[in-house]
């Protein structure tokens, strides 16, 4: 990843040569604000369906990460949503010091049949995957301005992504729309509703680690068979010295086996690595 970062801060490397090596860096972790760095280099590289496809990945395993929200707010700037993109942006990662100048991206979805479109649109919904659907009903609503159920997605796509002003603005276009009195209702305490939510808070606190924490396990068990009664009673304590390797030393007492030379009292000491599985 360092060298990934490297890459992009200098102006003499194309953005596809960036985007090789933060490919690469990407493919080591699973980590959501990799996911993010890598839909920013994306976008920058002008692959704005796949910047929306990663971004989306990051939000949805860490929603409130600070740096994840910047490079969302710059890709939906990119994309052209920026009111969305005003209220949720967050500051520029202490790594990169200034944002990038991202060229215009446009969305390749097809805005032609709304039924289609709008189907199509509503999975992406379920799939929680928000950044896409919002960029998608945006296109969507600006071919069917007069389609109340596309504002009303675009609205809902807004609203779970945090952007509340600008999800009661999408829904306001409905009052011009519905003749209903229920339907302006509805809508009228929707955005009521939206307009009381304060803002989301965005942090880059860190998530709790194992490093430097100790470790302690106690256990046993008690049987009686053939007349006689076996017990066997283990302990063990630890400290995590990383994320992946602890150390510990163990002691125990085993008693009533038929052969002595396993009763008694045992010590040792043990190390533990543990690694993802390869997938």
């Amino acid at each position: 990843m360092l060298s990934a970062r490297e890459a992009i801060l200098l102006s003499s490397t194309t953005p596809q040569a960036v985007l090789v090596k933060y490919t690469a860096a990407s493919k080591k972790t699973d980590a959501a604000p990799v996911a993010a760095e890598y839909a920013y280099a994306l976008a920058n590289a002008g692959l704005g369906e796949a910047a929306l496809y990663n971004i989306d990945r990051a939000l949805i395993a860490e929603p409130f990460n600070a740096d994840i929200r910047f490079y969302q707010a710059e890709i939906f700037n990119s994309f052209g949503l920026e009111d969305a993109s005003s209220e949720l942006s967050a500051p520029v990662p202490g790594w990169l010091k200034a944002p990038l100048k991202l060229p215009t991206l446009t969305s390749t979805a097809q805005n032609k049949d709304f039924e289609a479109a709008f189907t199509k649109l509503n999975l992406l919904m379920a799939q929680r995957r928000y950044a896409q659907t919002a960029v998608q009903y945006d296109n969507l609503c600006k071919a069917f301005p007069s389609e109340a159920r596309c504002h009303v997605g675009y609205a809902l796509a807004l609203e779970r992504l945090g952007a509340y002003k600008a999800a009661a603005a999408e829904a306001k276009k409905n009052l011009h729309i519905y003749k209903g009195l229920d339907q302006r209702r509805i809508t009228e305490a929707f955005m009521a509703d939206l307009s009381k939510r304060p803002p989301l808070k965005f942090t880059n606190k860190d998530k709790p680690t194992l490093k430097g924490r100790y470790l302690l396990f106690a256990g046993g068990s008690l049987s009686r068979a053939d007349g006689r009664t076996l017990y066997s009673f283990n302990s063990r304590i630890g400290k995590f010295v990383s994320e992946r390797l602890d150390i510990s030393a163990d002691a125990g007492i085993n008693g009533g086996n038929e052969v002595k030379d396993y009763n008694g009292l045992k010590f040792g000491a043990a190390a533990r690595y543990n690694t993802p599985c390869p997938v």
